[in-house]
Order: structure tokens, then sequence, then C-alpha cells
């Protein structure tokens, strides 16, 4: 449910609108994921509210990059958790792939 939330308001901040809305529903999907206790989709979700704080005030932010996030972690909530280290592989490449971004912006 909150991915489709994100991904509709991700294609109207694609469009050129306020990027707010989207702020505060992927803050909340984090603190969803902590109130799960499920750390790979707490490092996911984590990630992903970094990266559009980051970017989302400026029209900087990549679509696909969202895009990505929002998959991984529909496909994070999907997988069983005794696939521990496929679900630990691609909360790593997330948060590899936010904290090249954020690199390039420093």
């Amino acid at each position: 449910m909150y991915i489709e939330r994100l991904s509709g308001q991700l294609a109207a901040f694609a469009q050129g609108g306020d990027a707010r809305e989207f702020r505060l529903a992927s803050a909340q999907l984090s603190v969803l994921a902590n109130d799960l206790k499920e750390p790979m989709l707490v490092s996911s979700t984590f990630s992903l509210s970094n990266y559009v704080r980051a970017f989302s005030g400026e029209a900087r932010m990549n679509v696909s990059v969202v895009e990505a996030h929002l998959q991984a972690i529909l496909k994070l909530a999907e997988l069983p958790n005794c696939e521990y280290d496929v679900r630990r592989a691609v909360a790593n490449e997330l948060n590899t792939l936010v904290a090249k971004k954020l690199g390039r912006a420093a």
C-alpha cells in the first residue's frame, strides 16, 4: 500500500509536482519498517529516506533511483526471512547506491 502511494507521488513529482508529500510518505514508510522491527526493511527504507531528503528539494532527484528503491523494498517485503542472504544483499546494494549518489552531491 505504501509503495503504491509512493509510486503515485513519485509520478507527480516527476511531472513537476511538489516533493513534500513524497518526503512525508517515505518517512512514514521508514517508521513503519522500524515498528515492524525488520532489519533489512529498516535499512532499505532509511536509505530511501536519506536519498529523498538530500535530493527532493531540487530537480536533481533521479526518479529511476527512487523507483528502483521502491521495487527493491517491495521485493524485500515479499521475500521470506529464510532468504536472509538475498535480503541482506538487496539492502546493501541500496545503501551503496545511495552512498554513491550522496557522495557525488557533496
